[in-house]
Protein backbone atom coordinates (compact mmCIF):
# COMPACT_ATOMS: atom_id res chain seq x y z
CA UNK A 1 0.00 0.00 0.00
CA UNK A 2 1.47 3.60 -1.09
CA UNK A 3 1.16 6.85 1.77
CA UNK A 4 1.00 10.31 0.42
CA UNK A 5 1.00 12.86 2.66
CA UNK A 6 -0.19 16.02 1.92
CA UNK A 7 -0.01 19.18 4.09
CA UNK A 8 -2.13 22.07 3.55
CA UNK A 9 -0.82 25.33 4.54
CA UNK A 10 -3.22 27.17 7.08
CA UNK A 11 -6.80 26.46 7.49
CA UNK A 12 -8.28 27.66 4.70
CA UNK A 13 -11.05 25.96 3.42
CA UNK A 14 -11.28 26.77 -0.17
CA UNK A 15 -8.29 25.29 -0.89
CA UNK A 16 -9.10 21.88 1.59
CA UNK A 17 -12.24 21.70 -0.72
CA UNK A 18 -10.49 21.84 -4.15
CA UNK A 19 -7.43 19.46 -3.01
CA UNK A 20 -10.59 17.09 -1.54
CA UNK A 21 -12.34 17.07 -4.58
CA UNK A 22 -9.07 16.26 -6.25
CA UNK A 23 -7.98 13.73 -4.02
CA UNK A 24 -11.39 12.28 -4.29
CA UNK A 25 -10.99 12.22 -8.82
CA UNK A 26 -7.17 10.22 -7.86
CA UNK A 27 -8.77 8.15 -5.31
CA UNK A 28 -11.34 7.33 -8.52
CA UNK A 29 -8.05 6.16 -10.16
CA UNK A 30 -6.09 4.46 -7.66
CA UNK A 31 -7.75 2.57 -5.50
CA UNK A 32 -5.55 0.76 -3.78
CA UNK A 33 -3.66 3.97 -2.09
CA UNK A 34 -4.17 6.18 1.19
CA UNK A 35 -3.70 9.66 1.06
CA UNK A 36 -2.93 11.44 4.72
CA UNK A 37 -3.99 14.62 4.55
CA UNK A 38 -2.69 17.47 7.16
CA UNK A 39 -4.07 20.57 7.79
CA UNK A 40 -1.39 22.59 9.10
CA UNK A 41 -2.59 24.63 11.65
CA UNK A 42 0.28 25.49 13.14
CA UNK A 43 0.65 29.18 15.54
CA UNK A 44 3.26 31.93 14.72
CA UNK A 45 6.52 30.93 16.02
CA UNK A 46 5.50 27.45 15.63
CA UNK A 47 6.61 24.52 12.48
CA UNK A 48 5.12 20.96 12.27
CA UNK A 49 7.66 18.48 13.30
CA UNK A 50 6.59 14.89 12.27
CA UNK A 51 9.23 13.42 14.96
CA UNK A 52 7.61 15.70 17.62
CA UNK A 53 9.99 16.06 20.61
CA UNK A 54 8.31 14.75 24.04
CA UNK A 55 9.16 17.86 25.89
CA UNK A 56 9.55 21.26 25.15
CA UNK A 57 11.37 24.06 26.46
CA UNK A 58 9.83 26.99 28.01
CA UNK A 59 10.55 30.84 29.69
CA UNK A 60 11.05 28.57 33.11
CA UNK A 61 12.96 25.89 31.69
CA UNK A 62 14.97 26.12 28.85
CA UNK A 63 17.62 23.78 28.80
CA UNK A 64 16.12 20.94 30.88
CA UNK A 65 17.65 17.37 30.24
CA UNK A 66 15.11 15.51 27.64
CA UNK A 67 15.59 12.04 25.68
CA UNK A 68 15.27 12.15 22.62
CA UNK A 69 12.26 10.53 21.78
CA UNK A 70 10.17 10.53 18.65
CA UNK A 71 6.79 11.08 19.54
CA UNK A 72 3.48 11.90 17.32
CA UNK A 73 3.59 14.88 14.72
CA UNK A 74 2.87 17.90 16.14
CA UNK A 75 3.32 22.00 15.96
CA UNK A 76 6.28 22.74 18.18
CA UNK A 77 8.14 25.80 19.04
CA UNK A 78 10.44 26.99 15.81
CA UNK A 79 14.47 27.15 16.29
CA UNK A 80 15.08 30.07 19.19
CA UNK A 81 11.76 30.02 20.37
CA UNK A 82 9.55 28.73 23.70
CA UNK A 83 6.81 28.25 24.87
CA UNK A 84 5.69 31.40 27.68
CA UNK A 85 3.24 31.32 30.56
CA UNK A 86 0.18 31.58 27.69
CA UNK A 87 1.68 28.44 25.76
CA UNK A 88 2.58 30.60 23.08
CA UNK A 89 5.81 30.07 20.98
CA UNK A 90 7.98 33.60 21.73
CA UNK A 91 11.67 34.37 20.65
CA UNK A 92 13.82 32.89 23.74
CA UNK A 93 15.11 36.75 24.46
CA UNK A 94 11.44 37.76 24.95
CA UNK A 95 11.04 35.32 28.06
CA UNK A 96 10.46 37.40 31.64
CA UNK A 97 14.29 37.75 32.84
CA UNK A 98 14.64 35.69 36.15
CA UNK A 99 14.51 37.47 39.59
CA UNK A 100 16.77 36.28 42.49
CA UNK A 101 15.71 36.17 46.08
CA UNK A 102 17.54 34.94 48.67
CA UNK A 103 19.82 33.38 46.26
CA UNK A 104 16.91 31.05 44.78
CA UNK A 105 15.69 32.17 41.36
CA UNK A 106 12.30 33.03 40.70
CA UNK A 107 11.03 33.79 36.20
CA UNK A 108 7.51 35.32 35.25
CA UNK A 109 7.35 37.49 38.88
CA UNK A 110 5.08 40.40 38.71
CA UNK A 111 4.68 43.42 40.67
CA UNK A 112 1.84 41.97 42.56
CA UNK A 113 4.01 38.61 43.84
CA UNK A 114 3.97 37.08 46.70
CA UNK A 115 7.17 36.46 47.79
CA UNK A 116 5.62 33.39 50.40
CA UNK A 117 7.70 30.04 50.33
CA UNK A 118 5.77 27.83 47.71
CA UNK A 119 5.09 25.61 49.92
CA UNK A 120 2.57 27.25 51.49
CA UNK A 121 0.57 26.86 48.36
CA UNK A 122 1.13 22.81 48.39
CA UNK A 123 -2.37 20.89 49.07
CA UNK A 124 -2.14 18.41 51.84
CA UNK A 125 -0.04 15.24 51.47
CA UNK A 126 1.87 17.60 49.51
CA UNK A 127 5.49 19.00 49.60
CA UNK A 128 7.40 21.44 47.14
CA UNK A 129 10.00 19.98 45.71
CA UNK A 130 12.74 22.38 43.80
CA UNK A 131 14.25 19.43 41.48
CA UNK A 132 10.62 17.79 40.62
CA UNK A 133 10.29 14.38 39.24
CA UNK A 134 9.24 14.33 35.30
CA UNK A 135 7.14 11.42 36.23
CA UNK A 136 5.14 11.36 39.30
CA UNK A 137 4.01 8.32 41.17
CA UNK A 138 0.38 7.51 40.56
CA UNK A 139 -2.54 4.58 41.94
CA UNK A 140 -1.89 2.63 38.96
CA UNK A 141 1.82 2.50 38.32
CA UNK A 142 4.03 3.15 41.81
CA UNK A 143 4.50 -0.17 41.93
CA UNK A 144 6.58 -0.51 38.94
CA UNK A 145 7.24 3.00 37.98
CA UNK A 146 10.21 3.14 35.64
CA UNK A 147 11.07 7.14 35.71
CA UNK A 148 14.56 8.65 34.46
CA UNK A 149 15.81 10.97 36.77
CA UNK A 150 15.50 14.62 35.18
CA UNK A 151 15.55 17.21 37.22
CA UNK A 152 12.30 19.65 36.22
CA UNK A 153 11.15 22.91 37.26
CA UNK A 154 10.03 23.39 40.82
CA UNK A 155 6.50 22.36 41.84
CA UNK A 156 4.21 20.85 44.64
CA UNK A 157 4.52 16.98 44.39
CA UNK A 158 3.36 14.19 46.67
CA UNK A 159 5.38 13.61 50.32
CA UNK A 160 7.44 10.26 50.55
CA UNK A 161 5.20 7.38 50.90
CA UNK A 162 2.13 9.36 49.27
CA UNK A 163 1.20 9.03 45.61
CA UNK A 164 -1.70 10.72 43.63
CA UNK A 165 -5.28 9.20 42.83
CA UNK A 166 -7.65 9.74 40.11
CA UNK A 167 -8.79 12.94 41.33
CA UNK A 168 -4.74 14.58 41.58
CA UNK A 169 -5.02 14.30 45.63
CA UNK A 170 -2.21 13.01 47.08
CA UNK A 171 -3.28 10.12 49.40
CA UNK A 172 -1.10 7.35 51.43
CA UNK A 173 -0.43 4.53 49.10
CA UNK A 174 -2.43 1.62 51.10
CA UNK A 175 -5.25 4.05 50.37
CA UNK A 176 -5.05 3.26 46.70
CA UNK A 177 -7.64 0.40 46.27
CA UNK A 178 -9.69 0.93 49.23
CA UNK A 179 -13.50 0.58 48.12
CA UNK A 180 -16.08 2.86 49.28
CA UNK A 181 -18.92 0.49 47.83
CA UNK A 182 -19.81 -2.56 50.09
CA UNK A 183 -21.05 -4.92 47.24
CA UNK A 184 -17.59 -4.65 45.15
CA UNK A 185 -14.33 -5.77 46.96
CA UNK A 186 -10.90 -6.74 45.63
CA UNK A 187 -10.48 -10.75 45.69
CA UNK A 188 -6.98 -12.77 46.52
CA UNK A 189 -6.24 -16.03 45.21
CA UNK A 190 -7.76 -18.37 47.67
CA UNK A 191 -10.91 -16.05 48.40
CA UNK A 192 -14.26 -16.28 47.14
CA UNK A 193 -18.01 -16.13 47.88
CA UNK A 194 -19.87 -19.81 47.91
Amino acid sequence: MVYAKILIPGNNNFNCHMILILLIKINIKLLHKTIIIFINNCKEGEVYNECASACEPNCTDQNYGCIKICMEGKCQCKEGYVRNENNECIPKEECPKPTIINLKIYTNISKNFNFKEFSDNCKEGEIFKSCASACEPNCTNYKNIFCILVCMPGKCQCKEGYVRNENNECIPKEECFKIDNPYIYPLKCGEGKN
